[in-house]
């Protein structure tokens, strides 16, 4: 399961353990979703994102898109 800090702004910070960061984060932008990364974070070691959820319709693309990922194209598959 993806780690979601408690947020109180229009952002969430997440992470996704045991999936690449770097190929999730080129296959969001590939569809257009402009993940941040948290390599310049200290204590986030790039394995975190932060994304802006300015609308329902944004997050559940981008949620879809993350479930295809983990389930399609990573080495991984969800429990």
């Amino acid at each position: 399961g993806a780690r979601v800090t408690n947020s109180r702004a229009n952002f969430l910070t997440f992470s996704l353990p045991n999936v690449d960061a770097d190929a999730l984060f080129m296959h969001m932008l590939k569809r257009g979703i402009v993940l941040r990364h948290t390599k310049n974070y200290v204590g986030l070691n790039g394995r975190w994102f932060r994304i802006a959820v300015k609308s329902d319709d944004i997050w559940a693309t981008c949620l879809q898109e993350m479930t295809d990922y983990v389930q399609h194209d990573s080495s991984i598959s969800p429990r």
